[in-house]
C-alpha cells in the first residue's frame, strides 16, 4: 500500500512542477503575412502574435526593399493596451 501512495504522491508533485518554475519563459513574436511577394497596390496584411504585452510601444515599419516605387516610408505605433486585435491597411 505504500509503494501506490508514494507513486501517486510522486506523479501529484510532478504534475505542479511546470507551474512553479514559470522563470523560464521568454516572450515570443511571430509575424505572419497572407503572401510571401507583394506587388505595388496589393492589400497587405501582417499578423503579428505576441506571448507577452509590456509597456513599449510597437513599432511597424513598411519599407519597399527594391526601390521600384519612391515613398516616404510609413510607421504605425500600437500603445501598450490600445488593441487586442488590429485590422489596419497601408
Amino acid at each position: 500500500m505504500k509503494i501506490p501512495a508514494m507513486f501517486l504522491s510522486l506523479l501529484i508533485l510532478l504534475s505542479f512542477m511546470p507551474i512553479l518554475d514559470p522563470a523560464n519563459a521568454e516572450p515570443t513574436i511571430s509575424i505572419e503575412t497572407s503572401q510571401t511577394i507583394y506587388h505595388y497596390g496589393e492589400f497587405l496584411s501582417i499578423t503579428i502574435n505576441v506571448s507577452e504585452i509590456t509597456g513599449d510601444l510597437a513599432t511597424i515599419y513598411i519599407i519597399d526593399s527594391s526601390q521600384k516605387k519612391k515613398h516616404s516610408l510609413k510607421t504605425s505605433n500600437f500603445p501598450k493596451n490600445f488593441f487586442v486585435s488590429i485590422n489596419t491597411s497601408f
